[in-house]
């Protein structure tokens, strides 16, 4: 795309998309990227391991994100990735390069457990 990323989010309501974006992104040779956002379709699918947002690089490197307004809920995001990353095939899909979570405030740091914590100001150039 030549405007950026294309941003499609609830994309979990329409997940036939999914393998629509894949080929676009495919078929271009990775010329083309996007982001999708979303909470679960209804809170009875709420699980805890779902990541606000995840990353892969074209090289199949991958990040995964939980994103805070505040500071007291910084234990159990690190905790849900954790929990996701223990569930996910890292044979197939490598180990996460950054398992982190972003706050609105608050300074930058690394967990003992590897999860990082940043402020959303630390992403400004």
């Amino acid at each position: 795309m030549e405007d950026g990323p294309g941003l499609i989010d609830k994309w979990r309501r329409a997940p036939e998309i999914w393998n629509r974006l894949r080929r676009a992104v495919d078929d271009r040779r990775g010329s083309e990227y996007f982001i999708l956002t979303g909470s679960p379709v209804s809170p009875e699918e709420e699980t805890g391991l779902e990541a606000a947002v995840v990353i892969e690089m074209l090289d199949g490197r991958w990040a995964a994100f939980k994103v805070l307004f505040g500071l007291g809920e910084i234990e159990m995001a690190a905790e849900h990735l954790l929990r996701l990353k223990a569930r996910v095939d890292t044979v197939a899909t490598g180990e996460p390069i950054a398992p982190a979570v972003i706050t609105a405030t608050g300074f930058g740091y690394v967990r003992d457990d590897g999860v990082a914590v940043f402020p959303i100001g630390a992403l400004t150039a």
